[in-house]
């Protein structure tokens, strides 16, 4: 099988770009979830099941080299992966899976749309500076961005956004992302989209609790408001304990809340 690969190596390299092909297609057709889902199933419980145990995520990373060595005629996994990667594929994947949390451009020039008409009374710097990073080149602020306008889309539909980017509360690590209306009880939001949270070094997660507990604290000290922080799909479970271990009098004050976010 290994020598009719080596031999026919065209044939074999213009199959996988098909295949790839495929997937793209589905991507631009909002499929490529369920194409992976049916092909690559490790790799889907890798990328959308942010809930997996660590231990079974292990199991499924070693699963996902041989599905790839199944696909490519059952020959053996490291060969399959070498072969999978000379053709570019294994780049293009992980360049795809290290944007989930990323709204394909259609979403995202939808989105950017709905933004300028329907928030458009919200006319103001905050408003000028989330149309800023919606469409700032770098992914990791339009994720940002991108989770933040969702949430503002909606609470102006529910008729209980008041402002965006509550720049009266600024602190060293930033401003509230959204302040809701006396209906809400002038509620602040703040939201958070950290698709790669599970892949990140220990290090990096700790640092992004600690900066997160700067901010509530930067709040919420020295007055009586309450804070909403929305997460993208999932809470972490660092950020769970971390609330759990701030004073009393702020602690109460904050609800973390797990909010669903479509994404390709």
């Amino acid at each position: 099988m290994l020598w009719n690969l080596i031999t026919n190596w065209d044939e074999t390299v213009g199959g996988i770009k098909k295949w790839i092909e495929g997937i793209q297609a589905a991507a631009n057709t909002g499929d490529v979830k369920t194409l992976i889902q049916l092909t690559l199933p490790s790799l889907y419980d890798l990328l959308f099941k942010p809930e997996l145990p660590w231990k079974e995520r292990g199991f499924a990373a070693g699963k996902l080299v041989g599905e790839f060595g199944s696909m490519l005629g059952g020959v053996g996994a490291g060969t399959a992966a070498a072969l999978v990667g000379r053709c570019g594929f294994f780049n293009r994947l992980w360049g795809w899976a290290n944007s989930r949390g990323l709204l394909s451009a259609r979403r995202a020039a939808a989105q950017l749309r709905r933004v300028n008409l329907e928030l458009a009374k919200f006319k103001g710097p905050g408003l000028d500076e989330l149309i800023k990073h919606l469409q700032s080149a770098n992914e990791g602020v339009r994720k940002g961005a991108q989770f933040q306008a969702a949430r503002a889309l909606e609470y102006a539909r529910q008729g209980l956004l008041q402002r965006i980017e509550v720049t009266g509360l600024r602190n060293g690590r930033g401003v509230p992302d959204l302040l809701l209306n006396r209906s809400a009880g002038f509620l602040l939001v703040e939201c958070k989209n950290w698709p790669a949270w599970l892949r990140m070094p220990l290090g990096a997660r700790r640092g992004g609790v600690r900066k997160l507990e700067d901010q509530i604290r930067g709040y919420l000290e020295g007055n009586n408001r309450r804070l909403r922080l929305e997460f993208a799909n999932m809470v972490p479970n660092e950020v769970k304990q971390m609330i759990q271990k701030l004073p009393d009098e702020i602690r109460v004050r904050v609800t973390p809340v797990a909010v669903p976010f479509l994404t390709p």
